[in-house]
């Protein structure tokens, strides 16, 4: 499939189109959240999703959840100035 076929799918959905949406800025707000972590923790952090002022992040094991959990006090305010309303950050580890 060509990309102006999946542009046009996306033209004529517009269910389709919001979930593309919101895959892009949950994209965006992952590079954003990585860039302020040092590695290796980056590598294992994705925003899962970001809503009601509540930014939730993915962490793939529970040792860098833990790391994780630290992190958050300095992260927050560093991600309040980039997101507007930003008020907390929640996480989770993904089951394996």
């Amino acid at each position: 499939m060509s990309l102006e076929n999946l542009n046009k799918i996306c033209e004529s959905s517009t269910a389709l189109g919001k979930i593309l949406q919101k895959s892009s800025q949950l994209n965006q707000l992952t590079e954003q959240v990585q860039a302020l972590l040092a590695e290796p923790l980056r590598e294992h952090v994705r925003v899962a999703n970001y809503r009601e002022n509540e930014l939730m992040l993915a962490v793939d094991a529970a040792l860098w959840a833990t790391e994780l959990r630290y992190k958050i006090p300095e992260l927050l305010p560093k991600l309040q100035s980039q997101i507007d309303n930003l008020k907390t950050i929640d996480w989770f580890v993904l089951s394996q």
